[in-house]
Formats: C-alpha cells, structure tokens, sequence
C-alpha cells in the first residue's frame, strides 16, 4: 500500500504522455481525461487527512472552477461544461497537491523524474518516425501526445530544451545539450516554425539566470560550450527551418531582401480583404480582446461569451461565435480564459502560477540544492517563462492540455514540499532514506541515476 503512490503517479505520466496512442484506438477524450483527473485522486485518497490540508494555491484553483461555473451559469450553458471547461487546471493542480502531500523516497522521486525524461525522448524518436520514415509533417500529430492542435509541437519542445539544458549548465556535459536541441525535430515534423524563435530566447534566459545563481565567469565558460555545439549544429538546424511547408514557398523569392519582405508579409499577411474589421494574428486578436471586452457590457469582463466560443469558433469570416469580435484565428491563453469565463477568471489562473513562482523565489537562497536538484530549479524557473510565453503570446496550451503543466507542477511540489527538503540536501546532510551506495568516485551524471553517484560522496 505504501508504494501504491508512486505506480500511481508513474502511470499517470505515462498515461498522459501517450494521450495520443489512447485516442487513435477510439477512447473519447472525456474518458481519458476523466482518468487523469482520477489518477492523483486516488494518491490523496492514500494520504490520510490529504483532503484536509490543501496544497498552496487552492484558493486560485477553486476561485478559478467557482468563476467558471458562474460563468456558464450566468450563459445558461449548465453546471457540466461549467466543470469541464476548467478541468486541465484542476488536473494539474491535483498532481501538484499529491506530490505535496507524499513522502515519497529519493529513489521514487528519482526514478518518476527518469521515467518524464524517457517520455520526453519517445515524442522525439516518433516524431523522427514519422518524418524520416512516413515522409509526413502533420500538424495536429505529435509523438504520442496527440492534439487537435499544433501548438503542443511548440511548447513541449520549449519546456523538454529547457531541462536539459539546466543539466548541461550545472553538470558541464555536453551531451545534455546537444539532446535538448533533438526536441527541434518534434517541431519539425509538425511543422512548426516558432520553436527557432523562442528555443534561443529560453537559451539566452537560461544563462542569464544560471549567471546570477552560480556565478558570470562559470556561465561565460558554459556559454563558450553552447556556442561551440550551436556552430556545430547550426547547418542541420537550417535545413530542418528551410524544410517547411512555409519556408518553402519562400524559395521562389530572388534575393535575400525579397525573401525578408515575403516572410514579414506572410506572418503580417490578413486572409481577408477587410482587415479593418477582422483579426487573423495572435498580437491583433489579443489586443481586439481587449477593446472590446471593456467596450461592450460590463458582464462580457466578468463572465466572457461562455465555454461555447471554443466549439463554435469556425476560422471563417461571419460564422462562429468569435465573429462578433471580428476573430478567425490568433487566440492564446489569456484571451481564451477571458472570453470563455471572464477576466477574473484568467488573473486567478495567471495568479496561480504567479504564486507558486514565488514562493519558488522566496525560497531560492536559503538551501543549498545538490547540483540534481538545482538543474530540476532551473528547469521550473525557466518552465515559468515557457508558461508566460505561451500564456500571453502563443497558444491555448495552458488552458486547454495538462502535458506540461503536470510536469512543471510535479517538479514545483518537489522543491516546495517540506517534507523533500532533506532529500534535495544530500551534500549537507549525508546519507538519505534507500539512497544506493557508491564509490567515492565521482561520476558522470544521468538524467535519473542514484544521487550517490553524480557527485555526491556517499556514506559508506
């Protein structure tokens, strides 16, 4: 009964992670989610008095699923899409609560982390399938994660480069980077393109942030490294970016500057002859929420258009829901929330992750991590930016999928969890709890192995 937990929450990540193979056989996607939802539930349900103390952030959650219920209340859309419009959120939270709630061992802990990583490098060994092998880049086909929409190839690469590129910061092995820039291959074979903007903003961020923890000499000799392996795959990466659906079309353009001007039109580019009136970009959509959210009815700020914007939204001028506001195409996190359940709605899921980012902070300086765990630090400060990026500025990935925001929050209850603190200490505190021992040697570090062998002088 005692490690029931921890095959739980195991299963639970692969069950996610391979939402995609689940769907393909004919499990409607309620079902599915309704067993990730049960999942963590039963690993509370283990933990006497769980249900009693909540994880930090509950308020946010339940503020979160009581707006949205109003919500579709107040739109007469009735208390079960009221339940399932705020569902990944709960999902997620409920990992976060279990794992906070846990005592899990350091090896359990270590080898739930291995078994996220070795899901990570499946999407990218079946998204090279499906590229390599089947010839075939489709947009809405992602690993085995599966998505009714692409942007999942975006934002999963994005939070997959940023684990490992913490290791490769804190453990100087190259290996850990040139696997993080593998992850350009799952955008690649959806088609993607925003990953060769955002990948080098979370590499620039990464170093920044390294450098004001550990040191600017000791990120000057990392970013030495990195602009090594980034000169050595760079003819790659640019045959993968001149090697899409889009990119193609440029090559008829003569001339570098005919190429720039085509690309800026192409994503500046309205479908329509009317671009007065409708929006067809993220930046013009956002900022059509906003006016016409403080435009119309007080009630359209507090409780939106109801849940049922998302299934009427046709991409098509005068149908769908959205086409009151003059929107085809471009809507993100933010916006969706607000125009589905209010604004209130999306500052207490934006207040969520803002919270629990810093408590994150508010603890930085006060333990001194071993080195493992300092990468996983890294992994979630950098998982915040992946989270405002996509939130604000790309996609729906958030709101609408708990692929990342699972892991992000698994991660987040490790390092918060009081219970962990002794665990995420083994340099100072010395042997841990069904830690193996190890030779005095160092050794090179892998992505899940026992702590006593990546730099830690166990006991023995």
């Amino acid at each position: 009964m005692k490690r029931l937990p921890f095959y739980v929450l195991v299963f639970f990540f692969a069950f996610l992670y391979t939402h995609g193979l689940w769907r393909s056989i004919g499990i409607p996607k309620l079902v599915v989610d309704g067993v990730l939802l049960a999942l963590p539930v039963i690993v509370l349900l283990c933990q006497p008095g769980a249900l009693r103390m909540p994880a930090p952030g509950f308020l946010f959650v339940w503020f979160y699923l009581g707006w949205s219920l109003s919500a579709c209340i107040y739109h007469d859309e009735g208390i079960t899409r009221g339940l399932l419009y705020p569902r990944f959120l709960i999902t997620s939270y409920l990992v976060f609560w279990a794992v906070w709630s846990s005592r899990f061992t350091h090896r359990q802990l270590l080898c739930i982390t291995t078994v996220i990583f070795a899901l990570f490098f499946v999407q990218v060994g079946v998204a090279s399938f499906y590229w390599l092998v089947l010839h075939q880049q489709v947009e809405a086909t992602v690993g085995t994660l599966g998505s009714e929409t692409g942007a999942i190839a975006t934002i999963f690469p994005m939070f997959a480069f940023s684990c490992l590129l913490a290791f490769f910061l804190y453990y100087n092995r190259p290996i850990f980077l040139i696997a993080g820039f593998s992850f350009f291959l799952v955008g690649h074979a959806s088609g993607k393109l925003a990953i060769y903007y955002f990948l080098p903003l979370l590499l620039v961020v990464g170093l920044v942030v390294y450098a004001a923890t550990e040191g600017v000499p000791i990120a000057i000799r990392r970013s030495g490294v990195i602009g090594l392996i980034v000169g050595c795959l760079l003819p790659f990466l640019v045959f993968l970016l001149s090697d899409t659906h889009r990119t193609q079309s440029l090559q008829r353009e003569v001339g570098l500057y005919n190429k720039i001007v085509s690309f800026l039109e192409f994503t500046q580019r309205a479908a329509l002859e009317d671009r007065s009136w409708y929006t067809t970009t993220r930046l013009g959509t956002s900022k059509r929420v906003i006016e016409e959210t403080f435009r119309r009815d007080p009630s359209v700020f507090l409780f939106g258009q109801g849940t049922q914007v998302f299934l009427d939204m046709s991409g098509q001028p005068n149908a769908g829901a959205y086409d009151k506001y003059g929107i085809i195409y471009g809507i993100v996190g933010w916006s969706a929330d607000a125009l589905a359940a209010g604004w209130p709605a999306m500052f207490a899921h934006l207040g969520f992750y803002s919270y629990l980012f810093y408590l994150l902070l508010r603890n930085r300086n006060r333990e001194a991590l071993d080195p493992y765990w300092k990468a996983i630090r890294l992994t979630v400060e950098l998982g915040f930016c992946v989270f405002l990026l996509s939130y604000f500025l790309y996609c729906t990935f958030f709101t609408n999928g708990v692929w990342i925001s699972s892991v992000y929050l698994y991660f987040l209850a490790v390092l918060l969890a009081p219970q962990y603190r002794e665990i995420l200490m083994v340099r100072l505190t010395g042997r841990v709890e069904d830690r193996p021992l190890c030779s005095r040697r160092r050794r090179v570090p892998d992505m899940g192995g026992s702590e006593g062998c990546y730099g830690t002088l166990a006991q023995e």
